[in-house]
């Protein structure tokens, strides 16, 4: 647990998950040292006839492939069983977006609600809709901004997005205008 939280820098969360993939291993096989290709390519069938999600059999097997990487790295195992496992394709799913016309709605509500108010609330939450909707941000990306992350100049923000990758994004004019109301 403590490699995956510090050397690989995952979340709690995957370490969680990771941890109980790895009890279900466990209770399919009795020895680490036993395991064969086989036995995984049993083992995730298993899971995908109990009804598993695919999504949830692509995170075992980026947990098996890791977990056998690292037995083998530290000298536990001779060989890496996992090495060509693959993980079945997920269907991907594109997100749900507003229609132009309920992105009219919202921008025109807090532009009223701003105009209506010198509420620095209003100004906060019409900086928040124009960010989102020019720059795309994640709402995770979006509630992590700091003041010094805005180059007003140059129109970017600085983000950390997934993966604690740091990345810059543009922001529109009304944007913009937006934040500099706000701040």
């Amino acid at each position: 647990s403590q490699h995956l939280a510090t050397d690989r820098g995952l979340s709690p969360h995957t370490v969680r998950a990771y941890s109980a993939d790895l009890r279900l291993l466990a209770v399919h096989t009795d020895d680490p040292r036993a395991v064969t290709l086989t036995t995984l390519r049993t083992w995730l069938a298993d899971m995908a006839d109990d009804g598993t999600a695919a999504s949830s059999i692509q995170r075992r097997v980026a947990c098996v492939r890791g977990f056998f990487a690292w037995a083998v790295r530290e000298g536990f195992l001779d060989g890496d069983p996992a090495l060509r496992l693959v993980a079945p394709k997920r269907a991907r799913r594109l997100p749900k977006v507003l229609s132009h016309g309920e992105i009219d709605d919202v921008m025109a509500s807090a532009s009223t609600r701003l105009a209506e108010s010198d509420d620095p609330l209003a100004a906060r939450d019409r900086a928040i809709v124009e960010l989102l909707y020019s720059s795309g941000l994640r709402i995770s990306e979006l509630t992590s901004i700091k003041i010094r992350d805005v180059d007003a100049e140059q129109r970017t923000v600085r983000v950390m997005g997934k993966g604690a990758k740091e990345r810059s994004v543009p922001m529109g004019a009304p944007a913009a205008n937006a934040v500099a109301a706000w701040l």
